[in-house]
């Protein structure tokens, strides 16, 4: 595994390496890493994002998730959308996708350990997601967004979104959470309504999953553990 790592590192990037070769191997897939090189042979879709890392005001310290919650508001001012649900077609334009094209997209066949974007030429990159249902990949393509507007040395590399819970999927994770459903903006349309139902209303209405919903709320200290586990229902990721 070690020099498999080795050969990929100047392709894939230290960080991008440091993410991918653990998830890899945890989730059962062959040691030598040719997972890796399923992805970065795969079909995926290209897209030139529409907006540079130095185009929104980075919070410099604190945690990886207040960090992303940061970011997330700053690129929200940035592009003059508040406040209000983000449509998926402002989000594919903002990573440079066509939504048509996203719409005809199948994910390659099988379960895969991470979901890559690749820099192919430019400042364009091949995006490989690994979520089928629409909902779910709205998330991964904000968490893409995320890492690529989150700063780093490292000019070209691949973007990883994965399973693990490194800071840097926190980061991505808060800011997709961020982004796509603001958390003052939820509040208001809960408007003290914790009921399973209105966090189904919720969900419908951010175009998320009322999984995203039930964490913002937990991780924000609005409901505890010990509430979410007697809700009717479950929520779906």
């Amino acid at each position: 595994m070690l020099n498999a790592a080795l050969q990929w590192k100047e392709q894939i990037g230290d960080l991008a390496l440091s993410e991918l070769a653990p998830a890899v191997s945890s989730s059962g897939h062959s040691a030598d890493l040719a997972t890796l090189g399923e992805l970065a042979d795969a079909d995926g879709i290209i897209g030139s994002p529409t907006i540079r890392p130095d185009d929104i005001n980075h919070l410099k310290q604190g945690a990886p998730w207040e960090r992303a919650v940061h970011d997330a508001r700053a690129l929200r001012r940035r592009i003059g959308n508040v406040a209000n649900p983000m449509p998926s077609r402002e989000l594919h334009e903002l990573l440079g996708l066509s939504s048509d094209g996203l719409g005809n997209w199948s994910p390659p066949v099988g379960r895969s350990p991470a979901a890559v974007a690749i820099p192919t030429h430019r400042d364009h990159l091949k995006f490989v997601p690994r979520k089928r249902n629409v909902v779910g990949q709205r998330f991964e393509l904000a968490r893409f967004l995320g890492e690529y507007l989150r700063p780093s040395d490292e000019v070209e590399r691949w973007l990883a979104s994965t399973d693990l819970s490194t800071s840097r999927q926190k980061y991505q994770r808060a800011f997709a959470a961020e982004l796509l459903c603001p958390l003052d903006s939820l509040l208001s349309f809960l408007d003290g309504d914790l009921s399973s139902y209105a966090i189904e209303e919720a969900a419908a209405n951010f175009d998320v999953s009322e999984q995203v919903v039930t964490n913002l709320l937990l991780n924000n200290g609005v409901i505890h553990h010990h509430w979410a586990q007697h809700l009717p229902y479950q929520m779906a990721a």
